[in-house]
């Protein structure tokens, strides 16, 4: 799939249409080097890398992205966000399977930035929701309706801006990403069906679900301490139930103590039984209170200057205080979700038990009434107190012994079935080895011939999920040679899924290639030309070699005079 071209409009009216062809196009940055320093310290960048946040938007990209500090999040550009949400910017793209074709068979993605009634987010004209968008994309660009992985990640490889996808040529998600969505990403890759990964990924959750509340239940009491307790109270309840039969009653009113005890009975049963809710409703209580309070509430703002003293002193840092944040509190969120899910059940059982115990104890009023006057009936009652509390503590105690070993049974459960997905997918471990010898045949010999270095992928199963590794076989990379890696993985994989059928996008969206030597450009530049593919990318006018500005693949100049938006 290659991307025809990029067109922004604002109120119906044209503000860019940026056309691509096969091969090298560049985005320049004409903003002379003296310049540079004073124009980036004042905020105002042309846009060049907006350009591929902007296409990477139209495959379901967050919005905040395009106006947002990438370093610091409640930093944003004060011109850009009111720009695109009042005057209806509409971002579209053409994608084609063949340059050659006419327009009329492209897939043509519209975006806008508004909400509700008035949000644009369209396919050759259709509007769809949030996940029915990213299902139809997955269908149309790559023949697929499984749900992982996702568009996003699949594109992420394709649209190399920010810290992250510049200086990591596999490892191109979020941050916080888990193995098993990489192991989802690096199958479809090499065209391994990846039709179980969305079970394995939800089943790797729920059992973290019920670890943790396994160690919760242990940390409150051990499994000795549960039998022990039981044992006592059980010995408890049969001494009580003795001297409660043991009191003399007067014959009189036998029947109605008969009636009287039968009553107690159900009520200490009942009492048992809400003991047990009431102790699984605390359980799960505690587990996500303990959850919310594991959400950090730290002020990302104040901890902003901290971050920019760090960066200051280690240019390279790439996560944020906020995304840290941020993806810490997503997965507690998540886990709170999922223990959430039993209350409303759970406290329909509690009412409707409690209804059960109110009634009860109404009608044991009513024979206490009865029999009250009997000399022996205050000594019952003593004792009839003492075995409801019994019973309670008895209900919770076996309530407790119940969640731990239902815990336990859905956890052994989950393993078994994440154990089953596992042999699939170790099943294919010689189709995944021989795809990257594969692939292995295109990136050394690419490699060799930009630094006279061989580079290599591998696989790595040490944690019973597929890794992937590029090392090489002289020393490693520094930044500019990085890049140059980087660069030559992409190229070799878009090579790689043409020799195999694997649907794969055809174009590469670049930044920060300033840190690759001329010598490298230029060798980068031939690989190009003789690939079936577009490589887009941004770069600073000084820093182009003259004999790549005169093959006329500079497709958009932008400066301080004429920004992308063409705002001020």
């Amino acid at each position: 799939m290659f991307l025809r071209k990029l067109r922004i409009t604002s109120n119906d009216e044209l503000v860019r249409e940026v056309c691509f062809s096969r091969g090298l196009n560049l985005i320049v940055d004409e903003t002379p080097i003296d310049l540079l320093s004073v124009s980036r310290e004042s905020g105002n960048n042309v846009g060049k890398t907006t350009v591929l946040r902007l296409v990477s938007y139209c495959f379901g990209a967050d919005a905040k992205k395009i106006y947002q500090d990438p370093e610091f999040e409640a930093k944003q550009d004060p011109a850009v966000k009111p720009y695109l949400e009042n005057n209806n910017v509409i971002i579209e793209i053409n994608l084609t399977r063949n340059l050659a074709f006419g327009e009329e068979s492209d897939i043509v993605i519209e975006r806008n930035f508004l909400k509700r009634r008035d949000k644009i987010q369209r396919i050759n004209g259709q509007s769809f929701s949030d996940d029915d968008f990213a299902r139809e994309l997955k269908v149309r660009l790559f023949d697929s309706a499984i749900d992982k992985p996702t568009v996003k990640q699949i594109v992420a490889k394709s649209i190399r801006e920010g810290n992250l996808r510049t200086e990591n040529a596999i490892h191109v998600l979020d941050p916080f990403a888990q193995a098993v969505e990489y192991e989802a990403l690096f199958l479809f890759w090499l065209g391994i069906p990846t039709e179980t990964m969305s079970d394995k990924q939800r089943l790797e959750q729920q059992a973290k679900t019920e670890r943790a509340l396994l160690v919760k239940l242990r940390r409150d009491a051990s499994e000795s301490q549960i039998s022990q307790a039981l044992r006592v109270l059980d010995r408890t309840i049969r001494e009580l139930e003795k001297r409660r039969d043991a009191v003399n009653v007067n014959p009189d009113y036998q029947q109605d103590l008969e009636a009287l005890n039968a009553v107690r009975q159900k009520v200490m049963q009942l009492s048992a039984r809400l003991g047990a809710l009431e102790l699984r409703q605390q359980l799960l209580a505690d587990s996500i209170a303990e959850f919310r309070q594991e959400r950090s509430t730290v002020d990302a703002e104040l901890v902003g200057q901290l971050y920019r003293e760090a960066h200051a002193l280690i240019p390279g840092l790439q996560r944020t205080f906020a995304e840290t944040l941020a993806f810490h509190n997503r997965m507690v969120v998540e886990r709170e979700a999922y223990l959430t899910r039993e209350l409303p059940g759970l406290e329909a059982d509690l009412r409707h038990v409690q209804h059960e115990a109110e009634a009860a104890k109404q009608e044991e009023a009513r024979l206490v009434d009865r029999v009250s006057t009997s000399d022996s009936f205050e000594a019952i009652e003593l004792v009839n107190a003492d075995l409801r509390e019994a019973y309670r503590q008895r209900g919770q105690y076996e309530e407790s012994q119940r969640v731990r070993t239902q815990t336990q049974a859905t956890l052994e459960s989950l393993v078994a079935e994440l154990s089953i997905i596992n042999e699939g997918i170790g099943a294919n471990r010689g189709i995944v080895e021989q795809r990257i010898a594969s692939f292995n045949e295109i990136f050394s010999r690419l490699s060799h011939d930009m630094y006279s270095e061989q580079f290599i992928l591998s696989s790595d199963w040490s944690k019973d999920k597929l890794n992937l590794v590029i090392s090489s076989v002289g020393d490693g990379p520094g930044t500019g040679k990085k890049l140059g890696q980087i660069a030559l993985f992409d190229l070799s994989y878009i090579r790689f899924s043409d020799e195999l059928g694997i649907p794969a996008l055809h174009f590469v969206m670049q930044d920060r290639m300033e840190q690759v030597h001329g010598n490298q450009l230029r060798t980068l530049s031939n690989i190009i030309k003789t690939s079936n593919c577009q490589y887009i990318v941004t770069m600073l006018r000084d820093k182009v070699p003259e004999e790549m500005l005169a093959a006329g693949t500079v497709v958009l100049r932008l400066s301080q005079e004429d920004k992308l938006f063409r705002l001020p």
